[in-house]
C-alpha cells in the first residue's frame, strides 16, 4: 500500500474498523472523507483524520499509524511450530482478519468472549491456575478447543514448559563475575492490630518452597 493508503486505513482503525480486512479499512475511509461521530477512540481517529487531510494537498505530517499485533505471543509460537493453519488464525501471512479468541469460543459454545479471551491470552503464558478460575469444571473443555484450534502454538507451549526448571531459588554469573543468588518469593498480605479498631495492611515477599505455575 501507499503512504496515504495506509492513513486511510488508519482511519478507519481507529474509528472502529479494527477488524474489518485492509481493503475493507481503505474503502471506508475513502467513501467517508468527512469526519465523522462516534469514534470508538476519538482522539486518535481525529489525529488521523487531521494528518490524512494535509497529507492529501501536500502537507507534512509526523502523524505515527498505529499497528497491533494478533496475540503476538501465539503468533511466536505458530511460527515456531511452523504451524501454517495457526499462523493464519492470528493473521500470518494472511490479508484476512481473523481473531483466534473468537475461534477458541466459537468451538466451546455459548461462553462470554471476553472470558475466553483471558484464559486463552493466560494460557499461552504457562498459567493454569488463571483459566481454571474462569472456568472451572469446564477447564478441559476450553483446554480441548484450545489444542484444537491452535494446536501447534500449543504444542510448542508444552514443550516449552517442559524445559523449565522450577525451584526455590535461582544463581547465575553475571558477564562482570557478579554472582548472583535470588529467591523464589511469594507475596504475603499482613495485617496488624494497632487499637481502637484499627489496623496496618502490607505486602512482604516470603520465602516460598517449590516455585509452582501460577
Amino acid at each position: 500500500m501507499t503512504p496515504l493508503e495506509w492513513l486511510h486505513c488508519d482511519v478507519a482503525r481507529s474509528y472502529g474498523l479494527d477488524k474489518a480486512t485492509w481493503q475493507e479499512r481503505l474503502q471506508w475511509s475513502q467513501t467517508h472523507p468527512d469526519f465523522q461521530a462516534g469514534a470508538k477512540e476519538p482522539f486518535l481517529y481525529k489525529s488521523a483524520w487531521e494528518a490524512l487531510e494535509r497529507a492529501r494537498i501536500g502537507l507534512p505530517i509526523t502523524h505515527l499509524i498505529s499497528l497491533d499485533a494478533t496475540a503476538s505471543g501465539i503468533q511466536c509460537l505458530a511460527l515456531m511450530a511452523q504451524d501454517i493453519n495457526s499462523a493464519f488464525a492470528v493473521n500470518l501471512g494472511t490479508d484476512v482478519v481473523n481473531n483466534p479468541y473468537r475461534q477458541v469460543q466459537e468451538y466451546m459454545g455459548p461462553y462470554d468472549y471476553e472470558r475466553v479471551k483471558r484464559a486463552t491470552m493466560t494460557s499461552f503464558y504457562e498459567s493454569v491456575a488463571t483459566p481454571l478460575q474462569l472456568f472451572g469444571n469446564d477447564y478441559d473443555k476450553f483446554v480441548a478447543a484450545a489444542q484444537t484450534m491452535l494446536p501447534g502454538p500449543w504444542a510448542m507451549k508444552d514443550a516449552i514448559s517442559s524445559c523449565m526448571d522450577y525451584r526455590d531459588q535461582y544463581r547465575w554469573t553475571m558477564m562482570d563475575g557478579y554472582e548472583v543468588v535470588m529467591d523464589v518469593t511469594t507475596p504475603i498480605e499482613c495485617s496488624m492490630d494497632i487499637g481502637q479498631g484499627h489496623e496496618i495492611r502490607w505486602i512482604e515477599h516470603r520465602r516460598a518452597g517449590v516455585a509452582t505455575k501460577v
